[in-house]
């Protein structure tokens, strides 16, 4: 079976945050940061405003969908919306199919997954991010 690589009609790519509130972090001490290894030492100061609880989405939109709704891609445990972008041989991935089934499609990333916003623990989520191995995802 070939593999469709016509070209999509394409009438906008772009993306936003969905939820989330402000959050305000005081009497956090600041630390010392190195961005790049052998670089210059800056100072982080963690107190101040920050977003928390925030979902990422980015959407492709379609000239001509033939899907009556659009498609929210919604990854599952510790994945990220990239988990519905090309296969990691390369291949088109589902989100593509979609797109090529008429679909304009939303990719998702959870709250502290991907591109969406993450908070400081314990200050603002009593526990620590958890994060899998490849083999448990």
């Amino acid at each position: 079976m070939s593999e469709d690589t016509s070209a999509l009609s394409v009438a906008e790519v772009g993306s936003f945050f969905a939820g989330g509130r402000m959050c305000s972090l005081e009497g956090l001490s600041k630390r010392e940061r190195v961005s790049t290894p052998g670089g210059p030492v800056y100072f982080s100061d963690p107190n101040g405003e920050i977003m928390v609880g925030q979902m990422y989405v980015q959407y492709v939109r379609l000239v001509k969908p033939r899907a009556v709704a659009p498609l929210l891609m919604w990854h599952g445990g510790d994945m990220t919306g990239a988990s519905w972008e090309p296969t990691p041989d390369g291949r088109p991935g589902l989100q593509m199919f979609f797109l090529r089934a008429g679909f304009d499609t939303y990719v998702s990333d959870a709250v502290e997954r991907g591109r969406a916003s993450w908070a400081p623990y314990p200050q603002v989520y009593a526990e620590a991010p958890y994060f899998r191995t490849a083999k448990e995802a």
